[in-house]
C-alpha cells in the first residue's frame, strides 16, 4: 500500500470526529494535546452516558498522528511497529500506571524491547554509536524477523537489560527510549481495539495498522529482490572474468608450447 491509502483512512477518521464535535458542542478550538481534554469534557446525555468511552478519543487522536509520522520514517521504524502490532496481545489492557507494579515481567519486557528497537532506529539514522548490547535491536536484525504466529519476544530479558544499560550511558539515548516506551503502550491499546466490533473508529484504525504492516512487508520484499539481483549480477560478472582469465591462460599455454617446439628445432639443427 502507498501513503495515499494512509491519508484516505486518516481523513475518514478526522471527518467523523469533526462531525461528532459539531453535534456535541465540545467548546472552543484548541491546538495540540488540548484537543484530547476537549474530547473528554463533552456533555453526556442519559442515553449516551452508558455507551461513552472517553479514553478512546484520546488514543485515536494521538495514535493516528503517530502513525502518520511513522509512515514517513525509514523501514527500520516500520519493522519495529510490525513486531509491536503482532505481539500487542501481551499488553492485555495494561496502561503505563500499572506497568511498573505488574508482576508479569513478560509484559514489561515486551514494552521495553519495542521501545529499544525504535530508539536504536533513531540512533542508526543519526549515525550515532550503537551500544554493543543492542545488536538484536538494530535494523538488520529486525528485518530478518518473521511475523510470529503467537506473541513472542525476539530477545531475552537479559538482552533487553544489557541494551538498556548501554542506552542509559547517554542522556539523549535514554530519553528517546523513555518516549518510545510510552508510545508502545498507545499503539498496542489501539491495535487491540479491533476486538470491540462495536467501535467503528477502532476498525478504521486497525485498517491503518494493517496498511502499515503491508508497507513494511513490501519494503522487505523490495530489499530482498534488490539483494538477489545484485548477487546475480555479481555472479555473472565473476563468471565472465573467470572466462577471460581462462582464455588468457589457454593462449599463454599455446604460445609456450609453440616456443618450446621452435627452441627444440633450433637445438636439433645446431
Amino acid at each position: 500500500m502507498r501513503p495515499v491509502v494512509m491519508v484516505f483512512w486518516t481523513s475518514v477518521l478526522v471527518q467523523r470526529w469533526i462531525a461528532s464535535a459539531q453535534a456535541w458542542s465540545w467548546g472552543s478550538e484548541n491546538k495540540g494535546l488540548d484537543t484530547v481534554h476537549i474530547m473528554n469534557s463533552h456533555v453526556e446525555t442519559p442515553s449516551t452516558k452508558a455507551q461513552s468511552t472517553p479514553k478512546l478519543p484520546d488514543i485515536y487522536t494521538v495514535v493516528i498522528r503517530e502513525l502518520q509520522e511513522l509512515e514517513s520514517e525509514p523501514l527500520c521504524h516500520r519493522n519495529a511497529a510490525r513486531l509491536l502490532v503482532n505481539n500487542c496481545q501481551l499488553i492485555d489492557g495494561k496502561d503505563d500506571a500499572t506497568m511498573d507494579i505488574d508482576s508479569g515481567r513478560r509484559i514489561r519486557d515486551f514494552v521495553d524491547s519495542y521501545a529499544a528497537s525504535l530508539a536504536i532506529c533513531d540512533l542508526e539514522r543519526g549515525s550515532f554509536d550503537i551500544p554493543a548490547g543492542c545488536a538484536p535491536f538494530r535494523a538488520s536484525s529486525l528485518a530478518k524477523l518473521p511475523d510470529p504466529k503467537q506473541p513472542l519476544l525476539h530477545v531475552s530479558p537479559q538482552q533487553i537489560d544489557f541494551c538498556l544499560k548501554g542506552l542509559a550511558k547517554s542522556t539523549s539515548s535514554w530519553n528517546t527510549w523513555v518516549s518510545y516506551r510510552h508510545k508502545s503502550l498507545r499503539f498496542c491499546e489501539a491495535a487491540r481495539a479491533e476486538n470491540d466490533k462495536g467501535l467503528e473508529d477502532a476498525q478504521h484504525l486497525q485498517q491503518l495498522l494493517t496498511v502499515l504492516m503491508k508497507t513494511v512487508l513490501a519494503g522487505n520484499a523490495e530489499i530482498a529482490s534488490l539483494h538477489d539481483s545484485a548477487l546475480m549480477k555479481f555472479s555473472e560478472r565473476t563468471i565472465s572474468q573467470v572466462d577471460v582469465v581462462m582464455d588468457a591462460l589457454v593462449s599463454t599455454a599455446a604460445s609456450a608450447a609453440s616456443l618450446q617446439d621452435q627452441m627444440a628445432k633450433i637445438i636439433s639443427k645446431a
